[in-house]
């Protein structure tokens, strides 16, 4: 019997050295994983924060698109106010030369007249 307690203790030890092994892998894969962990947790707060950013920058590019619509629009109006009233005052320009002209035409020369 003490033989076979001998044998089974010698055979033990292979065991022990492999279980020991085990545990010590299994913290290694351990800290593997919770570091795994907090980096994907890190990125995805930066994914999210990054989100966040990219919406508030195309909340402020739509405003700023619709601005400069605005903007577009009333530069456009602006300009066919003053092509109207370019227009407008040359119409007004020639009628004044036309009715001067004429007045000089009227009166005319005083050739002759007495």
């Amino acid at each position: 019997m003490e033989e076979q307690i001998a044998k089974e203790a010698h055979h033990l030890q292979p065991f022990q050295a492999d279980y020991q092994r085990l545990v010590g892998d299994s913290k290694e894969y351990e800290i593997v994983i919770q570091s795994a962990e907090q980096v994907i947790t890190t990125a995805r707060i930066t994914i999210a924060r990054a989100q966040a950013l990219i919406e508030a920058n195309e909340k402020k590019l739509a405003v700023t698109r619709n601005k400069l619509e605005g903007l577009e629009t009333a530069k456009m109006q602006v300009q066919e106010n003053l092509a109207t009233h370019v227009s407008r005052l040359e119409f007004l320009q020639a009628q004044l030369v036309t009715k001067r002209f004429f007045r000089g035409r009227v009166a005319g020369p005083s050739f002759g007249r007495s």
